[in-house]
């Protein structure tokens, strides 16, 4: 077989991020006006929407770092791994935040339908705070492994090549456990939601189906992404290996585009609450329009009155050193003209 090259790595590069920029601005489009209308409604305020608003959050960054991948493959950019993962710093914390988000959103299902009368009376801030914890050691993990195993090899940057075998080795074999987790916390969530009388009538439990539609996207989607890059690390050709990673990535950015459609299909509320968002969004922009164009009329008025205005002046002068009697006359014309003239150009 034939060795992949350097020539054929650059090319497969700028395939793959043409692609997969057109899916990461999705992702972060859907997931701001998600975040946007958890934000703005006062009807989404529960423990669970604050969750999927940090996710959403995290979920918008995560996405640019395609864009960057887009750059460094056309403009043929090669870094070291060590300059590739500070450059990456940002988006791979969103991004490792993003993986533990959806169990901690399970976890909060689970404990809500669970412990009814103890979750609605707990302090929200601490309770928050407290599962915000695990994504961020999470983080500090792979990143201590991650700066623990660094090198100098060039490559195109791409999340998360600052990573190296080590670090992807932990990074991609936690993801298939915390897919498995989520999978059987989906099925302690469908269970209690079948054990609550008249459960799948509420707003909550509407909720929570859309929430189990996601977990089985994350758990498909992420096992996928995982067992790809686990199979890429039998591959001794150091540019294939790159290049399969890089397709694996497109399948993260499905599950990150998702959340949006699934809410906006299954719950009436996020439903009703998203467009509205999307009214709001839209109303700015046409009063943004609006006011420019009325500006910019407003300007094209005032210099048109300011240069008749030197223009009937100018003739002033020159009549009055010719003849007085038809500068009176004229200049009575012109007064009355000049009041006369339109207030649109």
């Amino acid at each position: 077989m034939t060795e992949f090259t350097l020539e054929d790595y650059l090319l497969a590069n700028k395939i793959v991020s043409s692609c997969t920029a057109v899916l990461a601005l999705m992702a972060a489009t859907g997931n701001f006006v998600l975040f946007l209308t958890i934000l703005r409604s006062k009807n989404i305020q529960s423990i669970c929407s604050v969750l999927i608003a940090i996710q959403a959050l995290v979920e918008v960054v995560y996405p640019l770092s395609v864009l960057s991948f887009t750059y460094v493959s056309f403009a043929e950019v090669q870094i070291t791994r060590r300059s590739c993962l500070f450059w990456q710093s940002i988006p791979l914390a969103a991004a490792n935040a993003s993986i533990v988000m959806m169990p901690v959103v399970a976890v909060d299902r689970f404990v809500s339908l669970k412990f009814a009368l103890w979750y609605n009376r707990l302090n929200r801030t601490l309770y928050i705070s407290v599962l915000m914890m695990f994504p961020v050691a999470y983080h500090a993990i792979c990143t201590y492994l991650g700066i623990l195993s660094v090198d100098e090899k060039l490559l195109i940057c791409r999340l998360p090549d600052g990573y190296t075998q080590t670090a992807i080795m932990f990074w991609v074999g936690s993801q298939v456990v915390i897919a498995l987790f989520v999978l059987f916390l989906y099925f302690l969530v469908r269970f209690e939601l079948k054990s609550k009388k008249g459960g799948g009538k509420d707003v909550s439990a509407a909720i929570s189906k859309s929430l189990q539609i996601i977990f089985i996207l994350y758990v498909f989607g992420y096992t996928l992404f995982a067992l790809i890059n686990i199979g890429s690390m039998l591959i001794h050709d150091y540019y294939l290996f790159l290049t399969v990673g890089s397709l694996s990535s497109s399948l993260a950015l499905v599950n990150i585009a998702a959340p949006v459609f699934v809410f906006y299909k299954n719950s009436r509320l996020y439903r009703k609450e998203i467009k509205a968002t999307l009214r709001f969004l839209l109303r700015i922009r046409t009063t943004t329009n609006v006011q420019v164009v009325s500006r910019e009329i407003e300007m094209r008025r005032i210099r048109i009155a300011k240069n008749t205005r030197t223009e009937l002046l100018r003739n002033y002068r020159t009549c009055s050193s010719v003849v007085s009697t038809f500068l009176c006359g004229r200049c009575g014309k012109r007064i009355v003209c000049f009041s006369l003239l339109p207030r649109d150009p």
